[in-house]
Parts: C-alpha cells; sequence; structure tokens
C-alpha cells in the first residue's frame, strides 16, 4: 500500500501514453482507492494502534544484498507507529545472521504440529474438500480420519507431517489417489515431487491483455524435452544446490539463469525460442520450483531439495559417491544418502546391503579409528534399519549386518560422536540385535561394589531440603545396578514370574531403554523376585531391593575413599567379589562434595537431559558420566525409585536432613500408600539442577509416569 502511494503518479505518467484512455481511468481509480484506505490506516495505526505482519523478512527482492537497508526501514517504521505490535517472520536460519536481527523484538521459533494440530489440520483441509463439491461429507470424515491415524502410527510419515507444508503435500496426495498413502516416505516424496513437478511443467490458459485466453505450452513443448529429461535436470540442479550451499538449513538459492541452462540442456529447444517469454513462465509458476526474489529460485522445502539430490546420486556411481559424500559432511548428507537407500531399496533390497557396505566397510579397531569411519558405522546402521530386510538376512549379508551392529555398539560406549548420535546409534542397535548380557537380560545384569565407609550427602548451596551437607557413614558395603533396570529385563521379569502388569505400558517400548510406567510397588516386586530367583547366588543374609536415600547418593558422588580400579560384577560372581572387596585399593575421592557424577560442572554430553534428546536414551549412552563406582546414567534419562519415604506432602518434606541411617522409620516398607517415596537422579526433561547427586524429590507410590524407572541394590538384610 505504502508504495502504491509513493510511485503512483509516476507510473501513470509513465503509462499514460500507451494504455487506451479507460484503463488509465481504472488505473486511477485503483491507486486513488489504495490511497486512501493506506491514509485510514496511517492515521488509525498512529492513534489507535494494531496488528501489523511483516511476512517473509528474509524473502524481499535482493534481501541478501540489502539486509542492512531492510533492518533500518522496518526498525523506523516499528518506531513510527509505536502504538503498533508487530509479527515479523523469516526463515530460522536466514534470521540467526547478526544483521538480520531487528533491535527490540523478542525471538520465538514456530513448533512442530503436535498430533492434535495434525488432527485439526485434517479435519479443515477435508471439509474444504466437501464446500468445493469433491467429496461428499461421510467420505471426507472418512479420509479425515484416516490421514490423522496414519500420521499417528506410521513414525517416518509422522516425522513429516509436523512441517505445514509438507502435510499439505501429504494431504493432496490422499485427496488425488485415494483413501490410502504410501507406508514408506521415500515413496511419499517420490509422489509429491511428481505432483508438484505436475503443477510446474504442465499446460495453463493465460488471459492476454485485450480479455482473450491463450493456451500456454508445456514445459516440455517449450524445451522440446522429455518429462524425464526435464527431471534428471532437476535432480541434478538439486544436487548440485545442496552440495554449494552454505547453511546446512533451508533451501539453497538457484540462479535464473543456472536454471534456464539447466532446463535448455534437457532437449533440444525450439529455434523460436524466447528465453524472456522462457523466464516469465518459470516466474510466474509454482510447483517443483518457485520464484524467491528477482532472479533467484527454490525447492519449496529442503526435504524435496534433498530428495531430488538423492535421485542424482542413485543414477551417478551408486553407491561409491553416496558413501563418500556422507562420510566426509554427514550433517549435509544424512538425509540424502536414506532417501536414496531407500529409492534404490525399492527393486531390490541388496542395494541397501551395498550402501552399508560401502559406508563401513571394516569392523571397527582396537585402537581410535578416523572419525569418517565413525559416521559411516553410523549412517550404515540407519540404512539398515530404514532400508534393509532384516527379517530373513540372506549368508553373504550375515557378516555385513555383525560389522554394522558392532559399529553401534562401539559408537554408543565412545566419546566420538556427540550424546545426539550415539542415543541414534543406540535405536540403530535395538532394530539390528542388542548382544550385551548386562542390558539385555536378568542373569547378565552388572552391579558396581561399593565398600563400606563415610560420603558427604547433601548440598550446602542448595535447596532447603538438601541442607545441612553432613557426613553420613554407611557402615556396610553393598552393590548396585551398573543401569537402570531395562524393558527387556522387566518383561524376562513378567515372563518368569507370570505376573500381569497393572500397566501395560510399561511393556511397551525399546528393548535396551530403561523401563517406564512402573510404580513404586512394580519395582518393589521386580526386587522380591529377583531375591528368590538368586537365592543360590547371592551372599548369605543379602536381598535385593531399592537403594535408599545414601545408598544412592553415595553411589553416585563416591565416599570419602573410592576405589583406585572400579570393576562391574554380575551376580554369579558376586559372591568371590565381595570377599576380594577387602583388598581392593582405595584412594581419596577427588571431589568427594561433586554437583554430578563426573564432577562439579555441568556438561550435556554426560547425561540425558533438558529434552535434549527428546525421550529415553538406550542404555550405555553415556559411559564418561559415570560416577566413581561405575555406575551409569545417575544423572538423567530416567528419575529413579528409592525406598526411603518422603512425607505426606511434595513441598514439605517430612523426613529432612541430616540422614540418621540408623533411624528405621524413614525406611518403612510397610508404609502407607499416601506417604510418598523419595525419587533420585532426575530424566531426560529434567532441568540440570534437578539431576545434581543431592537433588531429591517425593513422588507417591502408585506413580507410573514416562520419566520414572530404578536401579536395584544388593545388600544385607534386614530392611525395614
Amino acid at each position: 500500500c505504502f508504495s502504491v502511494i509513493s510511485t503512483g503518479a509516476a507510473v501513470q505518467r509513465g503509462m499514460a501514453n500507451k494504455l487506451k484512455q479507460r484503463e488509465v481511468d481504472v488505473f486511477s481509480m485503483i491507486t486513488n482507492t489504495a490511497r486512501k484506505r493506506c491514509q485510514n490506516f496511517h492515521s488509525a495505526a498512529l492513534d489507535q494502534g494494531g496488528l501489523i505482519l511483516l511476512d517473509g523478512l528474509d524473502e524481499a527482492p535482493d534481501a541478501h544484498d540489502h539486509r542492512a537497508q531492510i533492518k533500518h526501514v522496518v526498525e523506523d517504521f516499528a518506531a513510527v507507529f509505536s502504538r503498533c505490535r508487530f509479527l515479523i517472520t523469516s526463515r530460522t536460519y536466514a534470521y540467526q545472521r547478526q544483521e538480520w536481527r531487528i533491535d527490540g523484538f523478542a525471538e520465538v521459533s514456530l513448533r512442530p504440529f503436535r498430533r492434535g494440530q495434525v488432527r485439526d489440520f485434517a479435519d479443515a483441509w477435508y471439509a474444504h474438500m466437501v464446500e468445493l463439491l469433491r467429496l461428499p461429507p461421510a467420505a471426507a470424515r472418512d479420509r479425515a480420519e484416516v490421514l490423522t491415524h496414519t500420521v499417528a502410527r506410521n513414525e517416518r510419515i509422522r516425522e513429516l507431517a509436523d512441517r505445514p507444508l509438507l502435510l499439505t503435500l501429504i494431504a493432496q496426495l490422499q485427496t488425488e489417489g485415494g483413501a490410502g498413502l504410501p507406508e514408506r516416505r521415500e515413496e511419499i516424496y517420490d509422489k509429491a515431487v511428481e505432483m508438484l513437478l505436475t503443477k510446474w511443467e504442465t499446460m495453463k490458459v493465460r488471459e492476454r491483455a485485450d480479455g482473450t485466453k491463450e493456451i500456454e505450452p508445456s514445459l516440455a513443448e517449450w524445451l522440446n524435452a522429455g518429462r524425464n529429461d526435464i527431471r534428471r535436470q532437476l535432480n541434478r540442479l538439486a544436487f548440485a544446490a545442496h552440495r554449494d550451499q552454505p547453511e546446512l538449513t533451508g533451501t539453497a538459492d538457484i540462479r535464473q539463469e543456472t536454471l534456464i541452462c539447466a532446463l535448455l540442456a534437457a532437449g533440444t529447444p525450439r529455434a523460436d525460442l524466447n528465453v524472456g517469454l522462457l523466464e516469465r513462465y518459470l516466474r510466474d509458476r509454482a510447483g517443483i520450483l518457485a520464484f524467491h526474489g528477482v532472479g533467484m529460485y527454490r525447492f519449496p522445502d529442503r526435504s524435496i531439495q534433498e530428495y531430488l539430490a538423492a535421485c542424482h546420486l542413485t543414477d551417478d556411481e551408486f553407491p561409491d559417491q553416496l558413501a563418500y559424500l556422507a562420510r566426509a559432511d554427514p550433517n549435509r548428507w544424512r538425509e540424502v544418502t536414506l532417501l536414496a537407500s531407500a529409492k534404490a531399496a525399492r527393486g531390490s533390497s541388496l542395494s541397501a546391503w551395498a550402501v552399508a557396505d560401502t559406508l563401513c566397510p571394516a569392523p571397527p579397531p582396537n585402537g581410535p579409528p578416523p572419525i569418517v569411519d565413525h559416521w559411516g558405522g553410523l549412517l550404515a546402521g540407519c540404512v539398515l534399519v530404514e532400508c534393509g530386510d532384516l527379517a530373513k538376512v540372506a549368508a553373504r549379508n550375515e557378516d555385513k549386518l555383525v560389522r554394522v551392529r558392532d559399529w553401534q555398539s562401539s559408537i554408543l560406549r565412545g566419546a566420538a560422536l556427540p550424546a545426539t548420535e550415539r542415543a541414534l546409534a543406540g535405536c540403530s542397535l535395538t532394530v539390528l540385535g542388542d548382544p550385551r548380557p548386562e542390558v539385555m537380560t536378568l542373569d547378565g545384569m552388572q552391579f558396581c561394589l561399593v565398600p563400606s565407609g563415610p560420603f558427604v550427602m547433601g548440598d550446602a548451596g542448595g535447596l532447603d531440603d538438601e541442607r545441612p551437607q553432613h557426613s553420613v557413614d554407611l557402615a556396610y558395603p553393598y552393590v548396585i545396578g551398573r543401569f537402570p533396570v531395562t524393558l527387556a529385563q522387566w518383561r524376562e521379569y513378567v515372563r518368569l514370574s507370570g505376573r500381569l502388569p497393572d500397566n501395560e505400558r510399561n511393556l511397551g517400548g525399546r528393548d535396551n531403554d530403561p523401563v517406564l510406567y512402573v510404580s513404586w510397588h512394580d519395582a518393589m516386586g521386580f526386587c522380591r523376585f529377583l531375591s528368590q530367583a538368586w537365592q543360590g547366588l547371592l551372599p548369605p543374609g543379602f536381598v535385593v531391593t531399592l537403594p535408599s536415600e545414601p545408598e544412592w547418593e553415595k553411589a553416585a558422588r563416591g565416599g570419602e575413599q573410592v576405589p583406585v580400579d572400579g570393576r562391574w560384577v554380575t551376580s554369579q560372581r558376586l559372591n568371590e567379589e565381595l570377599v576380594a572387596l577387602s583388598t581392593w585399593t582405595l584412594g581419596p575421592n577427588p571431589a568427594p562434595r561433586r554437583a554430578y557424577p563426573w564432577g562439579d560442572s555441568f556438561d550435556a554430553d554426560l547425561a540425558n537431559l533438558e529434552s535434549i534428546i527428546g525421550e529415553t536414551s538406550v542404555i550405555g549412552c553415556y559411559p564418561a558420566g559415570r560416577s566413581p563406582y561405575g555406575c551409569e546414567e545417575m544423572t538423567g534419562n530416567v528419575g529413579e525409585w528409592t525406598r526411603s519415604l518422603w512425607g505426606k506432602y511434595v513441598f514439605s518434606p517430612e523426613f529432612s536432613y541430616p540422614y540418621d541411617p540408623t533411624d528405621s522409620a524413614r525406611e518403612r516398607l510397610d508404609a502407607r500408600s499416601d506417604v510418598l517415596r523419595v525419587v533420585r537422579g532426575g530424566s531426560w526433561r529434567s532441568p540440570r539442577g534437578q539431576a545434581r547427586c543431592a537433588a531429591r524429590t517425593g513422588h507417591p507410590p502408585d506413580t507410573r509416569i514416562d520419566t520414572l524407572g530404578f536401579r536395584v541394590v544388593l545388600r544385607l538384610a534386614p530392611i525395614f
């Protein structure tokens, strides 16, 4: 509107000699109306205020060349209309550049669609189909239900549907292709690309200035090229754009001259081809490519760009070039690798095994391997999980499976890749087959020995319920689980005990994750079963139970003396190791008041906290975060039940410090269900402050949530 006010008169003068008087009158009417409306807006915005939306900050013509001027114009505009509220939108990766940031504006990011928003979108989409008379109401309701259900149950489609653009494409595919949707995301991309390409390159009716109509030829006719030839050029264009794009997010800019040269190479253009008309043709259409500013085009979404690049790589030295790129620059080529592997595997699963073999050509060495080998092993696992037929592995592929599986275990326990990638390796290991008995079986469970002696309990600078910090002497040795109890171990317990769980949600999930949705009573039932099952293995007088608060905190922080060389033991060797405990070499704890099991400074790479992973992680992803006794994941992943009592009210614990280990009242196992039990350790959702060694809270013993599990302790009875 404001540009019309400032330029309308000049445009009128320039066009007056070329237009008939009637057209000039119409143009004058439009500009006068616009001027009047803008003047009304100007007064209202100054006097009353309002909401002003400035959409696409980084998408203005020549935005990258004039970002400083655009920034100052926006800031001046907001200062003039100070009564108004402003909402400015920009792609995230563009706004991360310091020169784009607008002074005085808060920054927020749009979150992905939640499940309820996907359902609302599906309902609204198909209601619109009814309005357009494309579907009867009953069929539209059924389609909306199918779309919502498919997104909810198919993890790969759900990953696409949290982005509005891709959810729109999915809905269009379902509308045009019937009620069903492909199960594999690669097939969804394939159909979406074909739909966008059809929309972009088919014939179009255009109205001339004199009111008559003309049929504009298709792109194939413009270029005298076949559709497949055009598609190959687009694939090559996407690959080059993706390869050369400086940022690792968003879509790449493609210059108009580069696009036109690529399209002209698709065929033998007509002798009368007018490049200027071709430019207009491309600029005025939306579809597989969209005009973006002056002389720039973009694919509609990065995932579309990645899929087209993947299509190019399946036709160009596959899989060697793909593997080379992925190992060297995994953050850029990860999704491309998975999509290319899925596309190639659509014809035969042999392709997925070939990609995995090329990505991961050798088993983990004894010494530290190059970082490219870690990335190759990680991506090979992802490829087999997504594209390989693991239900029937041919003999020729068995060694490849073992090699890739060994790499997942090596990545999981190493420190070469960040925690998010180690967690991903753990997820792949779940599907490929986790070989670790200490994680997957009851009898393979491993334990850490904790010698008798004093330790420092509480936190002098912590919350009221953590003070005073004081010394507690546990005058007996005990043995505590190296890991929280896993789902595989819980399932084995349920099968052997014949116990029907009160909540079947604690039977769902990944086998090598910690078990969730277990109440305090559930955990104690597990302990009683193991006490019976291991009766011949446990030392005389020992039982399996939940740790008390001091037992848990000492295991996490370490006593005043800690083993110089800690080690893990199994239940089968427990007797001999306890006898040998008296010969262990102990030394001073270098940090007896440490905040976390590894030390005083928080490190997000040492624990699954603050929703960085976004869910529980496979057991064993954080070996460097272990305690002085070798206990792992005492902090983060899942909070852990103890047998200690908190009191009836969560904000005012009845059992306060200093802790008296001879006070049997705070360890009573027969306490009423309205008395809360102490939970320690913090979960994957917890902020770092709630996951310190001294942090404590209470939950009702019937609580079953997705952030709460347990580990066991083996110690002398009696347990009160």
